[in-house]
């Protein structure tokens, strides 16, 4: 389907850098809108990269960059753009490292989307996009929306007011309103030296907001997110009210999909977690779907982990977050767990809640079945 589209054709030599040695201070003053992600050196030697999003929420006051730095997969020139998006979202980044014996360039997700337009046909902005999109007041404090980040493993949200969508503020947005004088310890702890988890939503959110249709094809949003501020596009309906968001992610998503073209279910784990036992992740992930696989048709799972720093008798705090789309349903739950096992049950124990309630597989489903897939609470 992708025949001829290769990393090379998409390379960009020009990246921004930095040592290992290096202040995250240093890092964060050369974050902007149009880079998220850093190349890590020590000295000459490519160490990995670090992501804008991975700095929130911490305390790095006198941290270096080396320690925070990510393994990220190294991609060749004839590596095809559509094994460039798998990659991209099975590690959570927006940039991939390319290498001819040494690294020569990154693929940036945006420029990977606008050469891949002609894969997309007529297919609309509905079929791409999140329904329900997370939303906060505009009066909201940064801190709340932080949190919501957190918690629903998001990089955006849309922001509304009295009178409906007034912006959308992202990770970024939260960045720029740091004082210089607050970096020090830029964490965004709550405390005397820190301001910025006060401030409200409404003063920190990108107000060009690029708003499109469901019926809008999806060569026309492409370009819209290429633009300055660009990043997400918001579908509206008739009267303007917003009834999903569309992230670069979204398209990545679909498009790898599309790409493979079998019957059943495509299953893909993402994750910045370098230890995660992703394969016992899949194995619960296909037993799970192998009980509803008759009424499903066609479609793909993409699983979303992140590891927190809360521990409970030596085991991490993890979170979830699963988008299942297929033929007959689209839907989106998150959990959290200690350890990988509880957050991965916790999470298809809700996927299971949400689907069962689905008016679409609900109606395929005999009732003697469906009681033997739902859950009941004990009485006692």
């Amino acid at each position: 389907m992708a025949k001829g589209f290769y990393a090379e054709r998409i390379l960009v030599s020009q990246f921004k850098r930095i040592d290992a040695k290096e202040s995250v201070n240093r890092a964060i003053s050369l974050f902007d809108k149009d880079t998220d992600v850093l190349i890590v050196f020590d000295r000459k030697q490519y160490k990995g990269i670090l992501a804008e999003r991975i700095l929130l929420g911490r305390n790095i006051q006198n941290e270096k960059v080396g320690p925070l730095a990510i393994a990220a997969p190294k991609v060749g020139l004839r590596t095809s753009l559509i094994e460039c998006a798998r990659l991209l979202i099975e590690n959570d980044i927006s940039q991939l490292p390319v290498f001819d014996k040494e690294i020569i360039g990154i693929i940036r997700t945006e420029d990977l989307l606008k050469s891949l337009i002609p894969l997309f046909g007529k297919r609309t902005a509905k079929e791409f996009m999140t329904p329900q999109p997370i939303a906060c007041s505009s009066e909201d404090s940064l801190g709340k929306v932080m949190t919501m980040f957190r918690e629903h493993h998001v990089s955006r949200i849309i922001v509304n007011g009295q009178k409906g969508i007034e912006g959308v503020v992202s990770i970024h947005d939260i960045m720029k309103k740091a004082k210089p004088n607050e970096r020090e310890g830029f964490g965004f702890r709550i405390g005397a030296k820190m301001r910025v988890v006060s401030i409200p939503a409404g003063e920190a959110m990108n107000r060009n907001v690029k708003r499109v249709t469901p019926d809008d094809e999806l060569s026309e949003v492409v370009p819209l997110m290429a633009e300055k501020d660009g990043s997400c596009v918001v579908v509206v309906d008739k009267s303007n009210t917003a009834i999903g968001i569309i992230t670069k992610r979204n398209i990545l998503e679909k498009l790898v999909n599309l790409e493979k073209q079998e019957s059943g279910i495509f299953i893909q784990v993402s994750s910045k977690v370098n230890d995660l036992n992703r394969n016992a992740i899949y194995d619960e992930i296909n037993s799970f779907i192998s009980k509803f696989s008759k009424h499903l048709g066609s479609g793909s799972l993409y699983c979303y982990i992140t590891k927190h720093k809360e521990t409970l008798h030596h085991m991490s705090l993890f979170f979830c977050r699963i988008h299942f789309h297929t033929s007959v349903l689209d839907t989106q739950v998150h959990a959290d767990g200690w350890g990988e096992e509880q957050m991965i049950k916790n999470t298809l124990r809700r996927l299971k809640t949400a689907m069962l309630k689905a008016k679409e597989l609900k109606k395929n489903i005999a009732p003697q079945e469906y009681f033997e897939h739902a859950d009941f609470e004990s009485l006692s």
